[in-house]
C-alpha cells in the first residue's frame, strides 16, 4: 500500500507499524549471530579492557578524586571504543547498514508494503528498533565502566553512587544520540541500494571520509570541530559532569545538540524520501 510521503494529513492507524517493525528487527538482531558479536563487543570486551587495567597503580583516592577520575575515565572510554572511527563507528556499520537493503533484496520491504503500511513507518521502525538494541547492549557496560571507577578510587559508598546517577544517564543519552546519527546516516546509504554488501561497503566507505575531513575542519569561531563527533563527547560532557574542566572557549551546547538532532532528522527524512521513489510494491 503506497502512500505519498508528501501527504500532510495522518491517518489514524499511523505507527502501529512503526512499533511492529521495530519489535521485529529487534527480536531479529537477537536471533542473528551479530548479537552474540554486539555482546562481545559492547560488553565483554570492555570488562577485559577495565580488567588490563586493574593493575595500575592508584596513588590518590576519595569521593572527589573518584568521581572526578569515574567521569572523565568513562567519557574517554566510550569514545575511544564506540565512537572512534576505528573500530566502534566500522562495528556500527556493520551492524546497522543493511538493514534496508537486505529487505530489498530478499523482497520482505515489499511484503510489508503489500499491507497498510507506510514507507516512515518502515524508517523509523527500523531506526527505533536498533537504537533500542544499541541502548540494551551498552546500559550495563557503561555503568560497570562508571561504578568500577567509583570503586577503584575508593568513593564513599552510597553518597558518590547515587548522587552521581544523574550524570551518568546523560552521558548514556549522548553516547546514545551520537550513534543514531550514524543509524541514521547507514539508514539512508541502505536504501540506495539493493543489494547488503554494497549498502555495508559504502556505509564504511562514507564514514571514512566524513572522518578524513572532519579531522581537517575546525569551526574558528569556538575552535570546535562540528564534524568530529569526539568533539562532541569533549563539548558537552564537561557542562554535565560538574567535576571536569570546561573548554576554554565554552561551546554553544545547545547549537550542538540541535545539529545532533537535525542530521538525525535528515538523514531519516531522506531514507524515507529514496524509499518512496523505489517501485518496491
Amino acid at each position: 500500500m503506497n502512500h505519498n510521503f508528501l501527504d500532510f494529513k495522518i491517518p489514524e492507524n499511523y505507527g502501529k507499524g512503526i512499533i511492529i517493525i521495530a519489535s521485529d528487527t529487534f527480536k531479529s538482531f537477537l536471533r542473528e549471530k551479530r548479537f552474540y558479536i554486539s555482546f562481545a563487543y559492547y560488553f565483554v570486551l570492555p570488562i577485559f579492557l577495565l580488567f588490563l587495567q586493574s593493575g595500575e597503580l592508584v596513588v590518590q583516592t576519595g569521593t572527589g578524586i573518584a568521581i572526578y577520575y569515574a567521569q572523565l575515565n568513562t567519557a574517554n572510554f566510550v569514545k575511544g571504543l564506540f565512537l572512534t572511527l576505528f573500530p566502534g563507528q566500522i562495528f556500527l556499520a556493520i551492524l546497522c547498514s543493511d538493514q534496508i537493503a537486505s529487505g530489498i533484496e530478499n523482497d520482505t520491504l515489499s511484503l510489508i508494503l503489500s499491507k497498510p503500511t507506510y514507507h516512515s513507518e518502515i524508517v523509523l521502525g527500523k531506526f527505533f528498533g536498533l537504537v533500542s538494541i544499541l541502548a540494551i547492549l551498552q546500559i550495563p557496560s557503561m555503568s560497570f565502566v562508571y561504578y568500577y571507577n567509583l570503586i577503584r578510587y575508593d568513593a564513599e559508598f552510597p553518597f558518590a553512587f547515587y548522587t552521581s546517577l544523574d550524570e551518568v544517564v546523560v552521558m548514556f543519552i549522548l553516547i546514545l544520540l551520537l550513534q543514531s546519527m550514524i543509524i541514521g546516516l547507514t539508514l539512508m546509504i541502505s536504501s540506495i541500494f539493493d543489494r547488503s554488501l554494497y549498502a555495508i561497503l559504502s556505509s564504511i566507505l562514507s564514514l571514512f571520509i566524513i572522518s578524513s575531513i572532519s579531522n581537517n575542519q575546525t569551526n574558528l569561531e569556538d575552535g570546535i570541530n562540528y564534524f568530529n563527533l569526539g568533539d562532541y563527547i569533549d563539548a558537552i560532557l564537561p557542562a554535565i559532569f560538574f567535576n571536569l574542566n570546561k573548554l576554554d572557549p565554552e561551546p554553544n551546547i545547545a547549537l550542538l545538540l540541535f545539529l545532533v538532532l537535525f542530521l538525525i532528522s535528515l538523514f531519516l527524512f531522506f531514507t524515507n524520501l529514496i524509499l518512496n521513489r523505489k517501485e518496491l510494491f
